[in-house]
């Protein structure tokens, strides 16, 4: 028997991963309302998505498939091969496909904003100006811009994830213990601090208060590649462990997915702390909430992403129990099941558009702009 070439076994988790992800958006997208434009793909779009999907090489566009059938970039990467899985157009290599992976980021944080407004909520955007607003004023443009590590090592976040929790359990301590536990808190916190060497600037994208309750939730959004190849190896073992585990495995989310949520999680975690000593001081009403929303190319939601469409759906609902009664005699309980519904089909809309757009420019060169024309196959 033929040893599978190391190429070949990667096509075969690739293919297995891909066939048994969790949640598969294609019937979902199928059945969304038109009415909606944001809900109407453009033709290059659903045609390149749909193949991606179905695990179909993408039309031919560049015309200099090797022996395999496999197009070859030509924008000068390493890695030639432009895959039916999406790899290259995800890798974060490809230059040519930048401008997809921007498109999805922006067109997700446009979705939350949108809903949270539609919510009774505000929303607004966190830019590197703005980003001591979120600590109150409390330190500097210069000095948030060295505060922070964007990727800390396990035992910085596990340290700074300790001092968040014995922040959170000393809001429930007695008046006359608060005081002394406080001011040991923040000394911890102040050497986590002092310890930063070489920081960095980290912000969310953006926040949501509720007016009402004056309740806040720092969200952060982002796409991932559950098939990439440095992570292919991890999430096929895990994908192998959730066939097994049968109606229970049914639950488990992507190796990939959870990685990218527990990475933004750590990220944040002095950003919070910090929120939650002020909270202590009396220097703000409610400690916000920091809630990452990622969502895979196969359409899986993170933790954080499913907390805050939750939190979004019940905010909604005590706006229309506050309006009372609709003239056209919609109940709560409906609107809400729409707007939830619309909220999570609006985020797989955004990741398919972007998916899209990288898609349609991989192996390219940076500067070319695929049109609507290029989804034929190429003139012999």
């Amino acid at each position: 028997m033929r040893t599978l070439s190391p190429e070949e076994q990667a096509l075969g988790r690739c293919d297995f991963v891909h066939s048994h992800a969790r949640a598969r958006p294609a019937a979902a997208v199928l059945q969304l309302p038109l009415s909606n434009p944001f809900f109407r793909l453009a033709p290059l779009e659903f045609v390149s998505w749909f193949r991606f999907q179905f695990r179909i090489p993408q039309l031919a566009r560049i015309a200099n498939a090797n022996a395999d059938g496999v197009e070859q970039c030509i924008a000068g990467c390493k890695d030639r091969n432009v895959d039916l899985h999406g790899n290259h157009a995800h890798s974060g290599i490809c230059k040519a496909t930048k401008r997809g992976r921007g498109l999805r980021h922006r067109l997700m944080k446009n979705v939350v904003c949108y809903h949270a407004a539609k919510a009774g909520c505000i929303p607004s955007w966190v830019t590197e100006e703005t980003a001591p607003d979120l600590l109150l004023d409390e330190f500097t443009v210069e000095e948030c811009s060295t505060m922070f590590y964007t990727n800390p090592t396990a035992e910085f976040a596990q340290r700074t994830h300790e001092v968040l929790e014995a922040l959170r359990a000393a809001t429930s301590l007695p008046q006359d213990q608060r005081a002394a536990r406080l001011a040991e808190l923040r000394g911890s916190l102040r050497e986590l601090m002092d310890s930063i060497k070489g920081g960095h600037s980290v912000r969310p994208d953006g926040t949501i208060l509720h007016p009402a309750s004056q309740e806040t939730v720092w969200f952060d959004t982002a796409g991932t590649h559950t098939t990439c190849k440095s992570h292919l190896v991890a999430e096929h073992k895990h994908t192998l462990a959730r066939r097994a585990a049968g109606r229970d495995g049914a639950r488990m989310a992507s190796a990939r997915l959870l990685e990218e949520y527990r990475i933004k999680i750590d990220r944040y975690a002095l950003l919070a702390a910090i929120a939650e000593r002020q909270l202590l001081d009396g220097m703000r009403p409610v400690a916000p909430l920091v809630l990452p929303v990622v969502v895979s190319t196969h359409g899986e939601f993170c933790p954080g992403a499913v907390e805050l469409q939750e939190w979004l759906v019940e905010k909604y609902r005590l706006r229309l129990l506050l309006e009372g009664p609709r003239d056209d005699g919609e109940v709560p309980e409906d609107l809400t099941a729409c707007f939830r519904r619309e909220l999570r089909a609006s985020l797989l809309l955004a990741m398919i558009r972007g998916t899209s757009a990288s898609l349609n420019a991989a192996g390219l060169p940076t500067r070319f702009k695929p049109k609507a024309t290029l989804i034929g196959p190429p003139n012999p």
